[in-house]
């Protein structure tokens, strides 16, 4: 793997890493932690601070996860061409589906933080429930680049004509090897 095909994907699985970790974190523990004390002025308030205090760091990790992705996309389909664009389409548009999901939790939790927090009207509580499944999305989405992106990269070729040559010899020395093992010959005499 070259210097600049390793730090690509470093970026990208730190930042994929910390994206899914934070979004999960998010949504199961300060979510659930607001709903289970009542849902309050005081819990909803905590829970807002909680994600605003993480946006930053979310941020960073959103960036370095497109940066990479975006360089390793680049170096991949130079590399390979068109044997690497499926892949590439398939984590590209879950990092892009991720992202859409982020920013439309961000703007629904914003537009809920100027909200009364005691007495929510109906469009209030729909909104809430809309951004609570929007936050589930994030982590599903961003679990699901992490599992496509696993597979091993592949190596430039280096197949040349000496490597074919030594390999079709290497493969005749070991079935003639078989052969004589098994007490046949190889040719008749």
């Amino acid at each position: 793997m070259t210097d600049a095909r390793l730090i690509l994907r470093a970026l990208r699985d730190l930042g994929l890493a910390g994206w899914f970790g934070g979004a999960l974190m998010g949504a199961a523990s300060v979510n659930g932690a607001a709903r289970a004390a009542g849902q309050t002025a005081e819990s909803v308030r905590f829970a807002n601070e909680a994600w605003r205090r993480w946006s930053p760091l979310n941020l960073a990790a959103v960036a370095a996860c497109v940066v990479g992705e975006a360089g390793l996309s680049a170096v991949r389909l130079r590399e390979r061409g068109r044997r690497e664009l499926a892949a590439v389409g398939v984590e590209a548009g879950l990092t892009a589906a991720a992202l859409t999901a982020s920013t439309v939790a961000r703007r629904l939790g914003r537009e809920l933080e100027q909200g009364p927090w005691d007495a929510p009207g109906p469009g209030e509580r729909r909104a809430r429930v809309r951004l609570a499944r929007v936050q589930w999305v994030v982590p599903a989405l961003t679990g699901l680049a992490l599992v496509s992106s696993r597979r091993p990269e592949p190596e430039p070729s280096r197949y040349g004509l000496r490597t074919g040559v030594r390999d079709a010899l290497d493969r005749s020395l070991r079935t003639a090897r078989r052969a004589s093992s098994r007490g046949r010959e190889l040719l008749p005499a």
